[in-house]
């Protein structure tokens, strides 16, 4: 489809598919550091585009949001991706709706993304000789002088910890000796 992926965003080795449903095999070597190794998201990810191409689709969609992600297991040890057309697409939408599953070598679901939503890149034609123009952004940075200790915000500030474990939140509340 025109984007030019490094060796660790490749990691669909096969792929079957059809109008409903795309199942995939992923191979791409342990990369240390990860709880959710990128490229075997990525790679999940992309098991959605086969249920485009058993329909002749090649519309170049991006990823947009998740209703769901729920993790069951060690995803570093995912072998295989599910894909399926999501039960909550409402006809005749643009945007394209997936429940994806990443799966262990014995079939046990490892993490599950639910509801997750593509749009595809609205005025691309693409055929086997064009290749699909995006602009990209790039963050641009202004140089600014620090705060003077006098001037910056109160120690009453107010701070919220999503997503993060109790003993996280116990280690914070030690570390900056709040309540």
């Amino acid at each position: 489809m025109g984007l030019d992926y490094g060796t660790t965003f490749q990691g669909i080795a096969t792929l079957y598919y059809d109008d409903n449903e795309a199942l995939s095999r992923l191979r791409l070597p342990k990369e240390e550091g990860y709880v959710l190794q990128p490229g075997i998201l990525d790679s999940a990810l992309q098991t959605c585009m086969g249920l485009g191409l058993a329909t002749q689709e090649k519309t170049l969609s991006l990823p947009f949001s998740v209703k769901e992600v729920n993790i069951y297991g060690a995803v570093d040890e995912a072998c295989w991706a599910y894909a399926r057309k999501s039960n909550s697409a409402p006809s005749g939408e643009k945007i394209s709706r997936y429940d994806i599953d990443l799966l262990s070598e014995e079939g046990e679901v490892l993490l599950s993304f639910k509801d997750f939503v593509t749009l595809p890149v609205a005025g691309l034609q693409q055929n086997e000789q064009e290749t699909p123009q995006l602009q990209y952004y790039a963050p641009h940075w202004e140089a600014r002088a620090l705060i003077p200790a006098q001037d910056a915000p109160s120690s009453e500030s107010f701070i919220v910890l999503a997503g993060g474990s109790a003993s996280l939140a116990e280690a914070l509340t030690d570390r900056l000796d709040c309540e």
